[in-house]
């Protein structure tokens, strides 16, 4: 079968991130499109996998198909599974709920990692996360560390790295990539709440700048990419 330009670009980045066929992969999979397109590539590149769900618990029966829907492609691609549930809301009483919530999941992540032998974590961020990542971070002032956006790579403990290997892939690209193989995904109601900034970000801001420059997203990240370079020098 042809590869789809997914996976060709998703092999390309890891090339440049020096993971190989060999090491123990951990994948990150909410379900969504993007951790499935992600697992499915790496499934058919044959990695050394393994996989991480954490249940927040924060959309009840939701959140619990979610779970089940993961499991089942799990066992599917034959691939073993960590599932953790946690009360998010339960924890971030009264504190910023996504901040708590991405710590919770990647001291989940270190964990699963550390049980599975994993040397690699991959989350399935793409494109449009870091395009969405810079405006919050410019909306609220930042300085050139804080224009970087988010690392492709980060060093979560010894040698167990976090990797996001989709960075610089489009949404676009991962949706045309589970449609040609017919991938069934889950959709996050939350995704579509106003109620934070980020979706206020991707469903009203972002489609409004387009219209003065269709390719803003790109535009953002190639003067991202200049800051971090000036930064770096």
């Amino acid at each position: 079968l042809e590869m789809t330009k997914f996976e060709k670009q998703l092999r390309t980045e890891m090339r440049k991130l020096g993971v190989q066929k060999s090491d123990r992969i951990l994948v990150a999979v909410s379900g969504g499109a993007d951790s499935t397109a992600l697992l499915d590539a790496l499934a058919r590149w044959k990695g050394n996998l393994c996989v991480a769900h954490l249940n927040h618990q924060l959309r009840g029966a939701e959140s619990d198909a979610d779970e089940a829907f993961v499991c089942s492609l799990a066992q599917a691609l034959e691939i073993k599974i960590i599932v953790e549930r946690q009360e998010v809301s339960v924890a971030a009483e009264g504190k910023n709920l996504e901040a708590i919530a991405r710590q919770i999941r990647y001291d989940f992540l270190l964990r699963a990692a550390e049980a599975s032998n994993a040397k690699f974590i991959f989350t399935g961020h793409s494109r449009e996360d870091q395009v969405e990542t810079l405006l919050m971070r410019l909306l609220r002032g930042t300085g050139a560390a804080g224009l970087r956006g988010i690392h492709q790579t980060r060093n979560l403990s010894g040698d167990i790295k976090l990797v996001r290997p989709m960075l610089n892939i489009s949404r676009a690209e991962i949706l045309a990539h589970c449609k040609h193989y017919n991938l069934a995904f889950r959709s996050d109601s939350s995704n579509h709440s106003l109620d934070f900034t980020r979706n206020r970000i991707r469903h009203e801001l972002l489609p409004e700048l387009k219209k003065y420059n269709p390719l803003f997203g790109e535009t953002l990240i190639q003067t991202a990419t200049q800051i971090s370079a000036d930064d770096d020098y």
